[in-house]
């Protein structure tokens, strides 16, 4: 309403401009010629209060088109805005009518939205289904492949296994081979310091032996060179005087024989005990050695 009001301002402005516009050019026209100085001085003084009035109808005007103009440009932004809200109001009100349309067909829309979302559950539901048979597949591949590996990996290490087993078998039998060999070597040497030092033993058993035996020889004959005197003696012929000495010389003689005889019994024994025992070592020695052999 604001706006019609001043434009109808307006307008009735522009039409009291063309009136005096009008007015203007009339007395401009209908000026009358100077026919002599009386008329002329007249004319003269109408015409500088024409001019008078002229230039304020002109000031009025020219404020007044200012004013005008002034006015339009405030209308053209208010139209301008008015035109904006316009295409608003006019897209607002086409939504509305979009949206009541949609509100009109929304039943028939809706019923088919729920066979739709129904149609949608289904195969939500059958894609799950089919998830799930497929989850179960993967997971039995995948369960064969892991038993598949692990028996690969299985065979590859029992084959590692018996390689090493075989490869240590082999060292085995190489340094048991080795150590009989050494072994064999060893024993080849101790016999050998066995032979010598049995060798020796015997040697020197033996040369003790015959020592022995030549000093038991040589102690026996010592006897019976004093066996044979004291029989030499009692065959002599004693005298009376001398029958009590002979008799104390002969006791003790009797006495030394006695024991000289028990001596030699028994060195007799000894000698024939330490021959015994020499031999026995020496049997023992021999059969060590037969054993040594074997």
């Amino acid at each position: 309403m604001t706006s019609y009001s001043i434009e109808g301002t307006g307008l009735n402005r522009l039409e009291a401009i063309k009136s005096e516009i009008s007015n203007i050019n009339s007395l401009i026209h209908n000026r009358p010629e100077p026919n002599d100085g009386i008329d002329s001085q007249q004319t003269g003084r109408t015409s500088i209060t024409e001019l008078e009035a002229t230039r304020q109808t002109m000031q009025k005007l020219e404020e007044g088109w200012e004013t005008i103009h002034q006015n339009n440009m405030i209308n053209y932004r208010k139209q301008k805005a008015a035109n904006e809200l316009l295409k608003r109001l006019q897209h607002t009100g086409q939504l509305h009518y979009t949206a009541c349309q949609q509100l009109e067909h929304s039943e028939a829309d809706l019923r088919e939205i729920q066979t739709s979302i129904g149609q949608i559950q289904n195969t939500a539901l059958n894609l799950i289904n089919t998830l799930a048979a497929l989850e179960q597949q993967i997971d039995q591949a995948n369960r064969e492949h892991q038993i598949k590996e692990f028996e690969q990996w299985k065979e590859n290490e029992e084959k590692e296994l018996m390689n090493e087993i075989a490869a240590r078998r082999t060292l085995l039998v190489e340094k048991e081979n080795k150590l009989k060999k050494e072994y064999e070597e060893y024993e080849s040497i101790q016999k050998k310091k066995k032979l010598e030092l049995y060798e020796a033993t015997f040697n020197a058993e033996l040369e003790d032996y015959k020592r022995r035996r030549e000093t038991e020889i040589s102690s026996l004959y010592n006897r019976r060179n004093m066996t044979s005197v004291q029989t030499s003696l009692e065959q002599l012929q004693l005298v009376d005087e001398n029958k009590e000495d002979l008799d104390d010389f002969l006791g003790t003689s009797e006495a030394n024989k006695t024991t000289t005889t028990i001596t030699t019994r028994s060195d007799i024994k000894e000698s024939k005990d330490d021959s015994s025992s020499s031999e026995d070592e020496r049997a023992d020695i021999l059969r060590d050695e037969d054993y040594d052999d074997v």
